[in-house]
């Protein structure tokens, strides 16, 4: 048995992910996000209606103006956020993982090795379909959904994705079972709880 050690990494000569150049999304996706607006808008408006009919006594002279003001103001943040969203979304396919870029007022950037990857799904909604986009998800192990969803890329490239990232989920797994081939492992007397 090997010696423990554990020595000082130089954090200053780890590999710098902030190099790394984002690809953008689709400018199509931004049709599918006002769409999307559109329906959040409807369903305010709805609510507002039903709030109406249901309380037609009880109006304020300007309830009208007040309310609409609100919801033009709600709806004119959620297209500010969404198209700030779009701007700031990216992501990058290196040789060892998966790097997915987003935030508004913060920025996140999600790493995933290949080797952490159980599962790849490829999704086409109904507008997506008509404007030729899809969505990846990559799922690792123990998450109840999805830990990466890019939505906005072409359907050829998000299926030409997909292949990759399964070519390189098989080969880690090979490189698994080639390095452990009988899949066991051996627990010592210190690792035991």
């Amino acid at each position: 048995m090997e010696p423990f050690t554990n020595t000082s990494i130089d954090t200053r000569e780890l590999p710098q992910f902030e190099t790394v150049t984002f690809q953008s999304l689709q400018d199509d996706y931004k049709k599918i996000m006002f769409f999307n607006c559109a329906v959040f808008a409807l369903i305010l408006i709805g609510i507002y209606g039903i709030f109406v009919l249901m309380t037609p006594d009880s109006r304020i002279e300007n309830e009208p103006l007040i309310a609409g003001s609100g919801i033009l103001i709600i709806i004119i943040l959620t297209v500010l956020f969404g198209l700030l969203s779009f701007q700031k979304k990216g992501y990058a396919f290196r040789q060892h993982d998966v790097l997915y870029k987003s935030g508004v007022i913060a920025t996140t950037i999600t790493i995933i090795p290949y080797n952490r990857v159980q599962h790849v799904a490829l999704h086409q909604g109904f507008i997506s379909r008509k404007l030729d986009l899809a969505a990846i998800e990559i799922f690792t192990a123990g998450g109840s959904g999805s830990d990466i969803r890019i939505a906005g890329i072409r359907k050829e490239e998000a299926e030409k994705i997909k292949e990759l990232v399964m070519a390189k989920l098989i080969s880690e797994t090979k490189i698994t079972t080639t390095e452990n081939p009988d899949n066991t492992t051996e627990i010592s007397s210190e690792d035991e709880l």
